[in-house]
């Protein structure tokens, strides 16, 4: 995997933490060990207090995408792209985490509390462009994390849900190689953008599930995507459901 390249624009560090108001969008490249092999592009917008980890639509990409194995099976891959795409917002003053994914071939709204990783900062560091960045392990949803960041950009946010460490989060992995994600721009603005309330106008918060609901509704979440694609199929079309399970970043049951 190719190195990230950095555009960092230092003219704005000083002007940006003397201002009362942070306003960062970092672009994050995100790989899944997974057959399919998809690698996404995603964003971290941070204003104020809040933060909103949102992904990037690309308006070309099919509406699915299937992967063919050798004995004639496939997996299907599903790509949301319309309305509001999936993200993780960060409510700070309600100590909560807003965040859409797909459950069965359907997007929903889920209201998730903000949890506290116990993170261990080791001794062990590493440049990163031009950051100086310390190494952190901590364990979350059933997976161990190894997180890079950097007390240089002194925000407790990272990509996806891996937040609470005293600096941004330019890197991290897991311990099992399932999952990779690393920052590749940064753009640096002292102005209020206000890009959350741009990107999330639309979004039905009232309509919010709670946590444990979603638990409920996404252990029965392949058998709800297996119904739907059946019903989509020709008459006549004999499909199997796999028993292989599918691969998850959290490990609900663990």
């Amino acid at each position: 995997m190719k190195k990230p390249v950095f555009f960092i624009f230092f003219l704005f560090l000083n002007l940006l933490y003397a201002q009362q108001e942070q306003n960062i969008i970092i672009t994050y490249s995100e790989y899944y060990n997974t057959r399919s092999d998809f690698a996404w592009e995603h964003q971290l917008i941070v204003e104020g207090a809040n933060a909103l980890f949102i992904e990037q639509i690309e308006k070309d990409k099919p509406a699915e995408e299937r992967t063919y194995n050798e004995d004639g099976s496939f997996s299907l891959r599903f790509n949301y792209t319309g309305g509001i795409p999936k993200f993780v917002y960060y409510n700070n003053k309600q100590k909560t985490i807003f965040f859409r994914k797909i459950v069965g071939g359907e997007m929903v709204l889920v209201k998730d509390k903000l949890e506290t990783i116990d993170w261990l900062i080791t001794d062990e560091t590493r440049t990163i462009s031009s950051f100086l960045c310390n190494k952190a392990i901590g364990k979350f949803r059933g997976r161990t994390y190894q997180a890079w960041f950097t007390t240089a950009i002194p925000i407790n946010y990272g990509p996806w849900k891996l937040q609470g460490l005293p600096g941004l989060v330019l890197e991290a992995t897991d311990n099992d190689g399932f999952y990779h994600v690393a920052a590749t721009t940064f753009q640096f603005n002292d102005q209020k953008i206000m890009l959350h309330d741009e990107l999330l106008k639309d979004v039905k918060w009232e309509k919010a599930i709670e946590f444990e609901k979603f638990l409920k509704l996404n252990k029965t979440s392949a058998e709800m995507s297996f119904k739907k694609l059946q019903a989509s199929m020709p008459r006549g079309t004999k499909l199997e459901m796999s028993d292989e399970k599918v691969p998850e970043l959290e490990l609900f049951d663990e």
